[in-house]
């Protein structure tokens, strides 16, 4: 996750002689866009592991589903809640972005 982050934010051959509004709204985008994808590489890659440990726990206690089901549905509950917390803070800048571009 963080080295996304780092190959994302470092942009190669940026414009030094740019006003700061148009800097402000490259930076403004490039962050809507981060967040937009947050799904992808934030929750996506922490799926895998918590589908195994929950399988395996799941596998070794088969008499147990129960907790299974609910700490799955939980953890389900949760990368939903920030996958809309993220698109939420990417409308927000998004209208912070227009609001500049008047």
């Amino acid at each position: 996750v963080g080295l996304y982050i780092f190959r994302k934010s470092t942009r190669v051959g940026t414009d030094m002689a740019a006003s700061g509004m148009d800097h402000l709204k490259r930076r403004l985008e490039h962050e809507r866009d981060l967040l937009r994808s947050a799904w992808l590489w934030y929750v996506g890659p922490m799926v895998p592991g918590f589908v195994l440990s929950y399988l395996g726990y799941w596998m070794a206690n088969p008499e147990r589903p129960i907790f299974v089901l609910v700490a799955g549905g939980l953890t389900f509950a949760l990368a939903v809640f920030v996958v809309v917390l993220n698109r939420r803070a990417a409308r927000q800048i998004e209208s912070e972005i227009r609001s500049l571009r008047k």
